[in-house]
């Protein structure tokens, strides 16, 4: 199995761990790395003012087909993200 089906598999869970490579040439899943227990994804964006984090969110919902949100990490490379349901999207703030 690839890495990209592997990926396709892992979003259909509620949470998903990534390390995030900020100001890659471009937004692009690389692999898992079993020793962290997370995929790695490199991110355009530049991590200052909330813009890798905002980068990031908006590749996975391209890549994943549901929205995300970080769960822990908000300010590290290590993040976890989750899923975010059809209820939950009418919450505030999100």
């Amino acid at each position: 199995m690839d890495s990209s089906s592997e990926f396709a598999e892992a979003a259909n869970l509620e949470k998903i761990a990534v390390v995030v490579k900020p100001n890659s040439s471009k937004n692009e899943i690389i692999s898992y790395n079993s020793e962290k227990k997370a995929w790695m994804v490199n991110i355009k964006a530049a991590a200052e003012k909330d813009k890798a984090n905002k980068e990031l969110l908006k590749f996975m919902k391209k890549e994943t087909g549901r929205a995300w949100m970080i769960k822990t990490g908000l300010h590290s490379r290590e993040k976890v993200l989750a899923g975010i349901t059809s209820s939950q999207r009418n919450l505030p703030g999100l």
